[in-house]
């Protein structure tokens, strides 16, 4: 199940529960109704809660209503936090805890802007936060548990000398498949220290659980040069997979290509060179093509008219990060970093993340077309990068799309999403025979 964004405080109770709510607008009911455990009772009332004894009550949700913590701790409930959320209940993104001013502009760094606009209010929240008036918010939720969740349990784990705070996300915004909350784990002078994820519907699981694997796989390489979040626990709680990971020094990069970001992704090559088609990249397409439900055939061709190009040419051993973008990078020093290691490969291909990175800035930002597009990777072909001829550059940006739509695909997609049919369009102009990938 994938937990809707206004729901998404839910990750900091235990599983199962029985929510029981009798007055609140339509929408949030009806969001309600898939949650129908049998164990734990938790009341969920809209504004002011009713005077009388909770003690029946596993746990007591209060949205937009008082509530004061004498009161709830009287009732029984030891853990009690309270969350603004924005930019509203409704279309939840953020929850950030209210529990002082500096805590609650902190918090806000949980969220990476890349345009400019989006980082001025970003500011504007931060200043607002730090005067700790209700001035910047219009809902909230009060959260009230007999006992610590079992999240934050396993995350004080790991800070025992600290009274730690922590500031929730929704994940990607709707329709993503991929979505999951996430959490900035605050100190109380409002650094983050680190930061987590929940992987509750089986692909966020999948995903969670892969880029710890990751972590723990880039923290064992002798002499690595470039920087990376340090695992700090991966493992299964209450049924759902939550990764923690130390958060990484730094402001958020601008979203423009620069010898900074290209002398990151070449710390990520070393070793001996070998065949392009002999990566494992290369190999999981060949396997995971003809599994794909649409389009896995069309894909499997055009991958077939690149192998000849693979075959011929050399690669050194390369890490992809999988999803290269402003909103995952850190600057420090002069120097990039990267978080967000959820679709590494460890045995890729290079280009493979410069050519992420110049889309997705390109589609997402820019509003480039696919024409656009297609004539920005033909440059960049053109230029022969890394001593690479045209017709290879071009080969391994080819393999970027083929790797993108069928990600896209696999975590559900449907054929005619905006972005899979611009990536689709791409893939078409970048080879003649793909112009049966248009076709559904």
């Amino acid at each position: 199940m994938i937990v809707p964004p206004a729901l998404t405080w839910t990750c900091l109770l235990e599983q199962e529960p029985s929510y029981l709510c009798d007055s609140a607008p339509v929408w949030f009911l009806q969001m309600l109704k898939p949650y129908k455990g049998q164990e734990q009772r938790v009341r969920i009332t809209w504004g002011a809660p009713a005077a009388g004894d909770r003690k029946d009550l596993a746990g007591q949700i209060i949205i937009n209503g008082r509530a004061s913590k004498r009161d709830l701790e009287a009732q029984g409930f030891h853990y009690i936090r309270r969350f603004a959320v924005l930019p509203s209940l409704r279309r939840a993104r953020w929850f950030i805890p209210l529990d002082s001013a500096s805590v609650s502009s902190g918090a806000f760094s949980l969220y990476t802007p890349a345009r400019m606009s989006a980082r001025m209010k970003q500011l504007a929240a931060k200043v607002l936060a730090r005067t700790h008036l209700p001035l910047w918010y219009r809902d909230h939720v009060t959260i009230a548990s007999r006992e610590l969740p079992p999240v934050e349990k396993a995350i004080r784990g790991l800070f025992p000398n600290m009274d730690v705070r922590l500031a929730l996300s929704a994940g990607a915004p709707e329709p993503a498949r991929n979505r999951k909350p996430s959490l900035a784990v605050l100190d109380p002078s409002g650094k983050i220290v680190a930061v987590g994820k929940i992987g509750i519907s089986p692909l966020a699981r999948q995903i969670t659980a892969h880029e710890g694997l990751v972590l723990k796989a880039l923290s064992d390489l002798p002499e690595a040069k470039f920087q990376s979040p340090r695992l700090l626990f991966a493992g299964d709680i209450d049924g759902n997979h939550l990764v923690v990971q130390s958060a990484l020094a730094g402001t958020p990069p601008a979203a423009q290509w620069t010898p900074a970001h290209q002398l990151f992704l070449e710390t990520l090559r070393r070793g001996s060179l070998k065949p392009a088609a002999y990566t494992a990249m290369v190999r999981s397409l060949n396997t995971r093509l003809p599994q794909l439900a649409v389009l896995g055939d069309r894909l499997q061709m055009v991958l077939d008219e690149m192998m000849p190009v693979l075959e011929g040419m050399k690669v050194p051993w390369t890490i992809v990060h999988g999803d290269f973008a402003p909103w995952n990078l850190r600057q420090h020093a002069g120097r990039i970093s990267a978080f967000d290691w959820e679709y590494a490969q460890l045995d890729g291909l290079p280009l493979i993340d410069e050519t992420h990175f110049r889309l997705q800035v390109g589609y997402l930002l820019h509003h480039w077309t696919d024409e656009h597009a297609a004539r920005e990777l033909t440059d960049i072909a053109a230029a022969c990068p890394m001593g690479y001829t045209q017709q290879q550059a071009r080969a391994l940006q080819v393999i970027y799309l083929v790797d993108m739509l069928a990600r896209l695909i696999e975590e559900g997609y449907d054929p005619n999403d905006e972005m899979l049919a611009w990536y689709r369009r791409v893939l078409r102009r970048m080879t003649p025979s793909a112009r049966e990938v248009a076709l559904v």
